[in-house]
């Protein structure tokens, strides 16, 4: 079960009285994608956008399972992919909001993992996001997993 995994941090909204444009830039590509890279540095909102969107997801009802999950935090990391490869496959009406991909060992051989299961699968109702700081290596491996059916949106 996916939810398992999840560390309840709900943000307030009136902790975050405004979202930053690429809020709203990774909200239209997680309608118009099943697969959306969020890259930048650190420090430049990818986290916070992360969890607002996790919020209005919840609130919206549009997802059967809307679930964040910061892989730094994560203590059983590898069966939490797992668990997100099989919702692939089981084609569930999620949204997975992946923080810090690049925490789980073989961060490469997982988007690969992941990108697997969508070539395998056609109808595409779980929708996975990622975010990492480590842009060049992210966008590398989002391309060569996904052959140009991912979105990747740049945070500054």
């Amino acid at each position: 079960m996916l939810h398992q995994y999840a560390i309840d941090d709900t943000i307030r909204e009136e902790s975050l009285p405004f979202k930053r444009t690429i809020y709203h830039d990774v909200k239209k590509s997680i309608e118009d994608n099943s697969v959306t890279f969020i890259l930048g540095a650190r420090k430049t909102g990818k986290t916070v956008c992360m969890k607002q969107l996790r919020d209005t997801a919840r609130e919206s009802n549009v997802f059967d399972e809307v679930l964040y999950v910061d892989l730094k935090l994560c203590d059983d990391k590898e069966s939490f992919i797992d668990d997100v490869i099989d919702s692939i496959y089981k084609d569930k009406n999620a949204l997975i909001l992946i923080d810090e991909i690049t925490y789980i060992h073989n961060a490469d051989r997982v988007i690969c993992s992941i990108g697997a299961a969508y070539a395998e699968t056609e109808n595409h109702n779980t929708r996975i996001v990622f975010a990492g700081s480590q842009s060049l290596a992210l966008d590398s491996w989002g391309h060569s997993a996904f052959a140009g059916n991912a979105a990747f949106i740049t945070a500054d």
